[in-house]
């Protein structure tokens, strides 16, 4: 069964979608079938997607009502299904933490965005609660610059709110805006900035898809 992966944030521009296209690009060249559901008017993944470069799917889907039932079909014919979401507070948000297996909320180097990733992880904790799932959730630092101490400050001043950030940022990389127009992985340092950051999952048992199967047991 397929694993649901999507990107909440309160905040536009953070980072979401792609997110979602560079980790999308990342797994389909490792041989996952991947597809993601845009919900977000802007179409930013779909339109990428279209470009078929990278053998990712998208579908558009922007009928909050009729969500589950397309990441319940879509489950049975892909390894990875990502949703990609406009905004947090909103039934499309909500039905979306309900499907989703692991969310990442991004976050920029700024006070409005950490402010608003602690808003986004509050919100999806209440959800959880009331419907009594508990979606692996992680804050991810985006567009972060190398070689200065923000990020440590951030990601402290989030921990000491129970969130959890993952240790790899997704670095300010021209390669991740250049992805979007060409429909490609993330070209040049962005490359290793996303598989630094698949690795750091890998390491954690996160994504299902490159968990080795269960070996049956041998009768006899």
């Amino acid at each position: 069964m397929a694993q649901v992966i999507s990107a909440i944030q309160e905040k536009g521009g953070v980072g979401k979608s792609t997110l979602l296209c560079a980790l999308a690009a990342r797994l389909a060249k490792d041989g996952a079938k991947v597809v993601i559901v845009d919900t977000d008017p802007q179409k930013t993944c779909l339109k990428w997607a279209e470009k078929d470069k990278c053998g990712v799917d998208a579908v558009e889907q922007l009928n909050d009502e009729l969500l589950t039932k397309t990441v319940k079909h879509l489950k049975g014919s892909y390894d990875v299904v990502m949703i990609d979401t406009a905004g947090y507070k909103s039934a499309m948000a909500v039905y979306t933490v309900m499907r989703s297996d692991i969310i990442f909320i991004p976050c920029k180097a700024a006070e409005p965005d950490a402010k608003g990733a602690l808003r986004t992880w509050q919100h999806v904790q209440a959800i959880s609660e009331s419907a009594d799932i508990y979606p692996q959730t992680y804050v991810v630092l985006s567009d972060f610059d190398k070689g200065t101490s923000i990020s440590e400050g951030i990601r402290d001043a989030l921990a000491t709110q129970g969130l959890i950030t993952l240790k790899t940022p997704l670095w300010h990389r021209t390669g991740f805006k250049e992805m979007h127009t060409h429909g490609t992985l993330p070209p040049g340092s962005a490359t290793a900035a996303i598989n630094e950051f698949v690795a750091e999952l890998q390491l954690a048992g996160a994504l299902e898809f490159y968990r080795e199967p269960k070996k049956e047991a041998v009768n006899g």
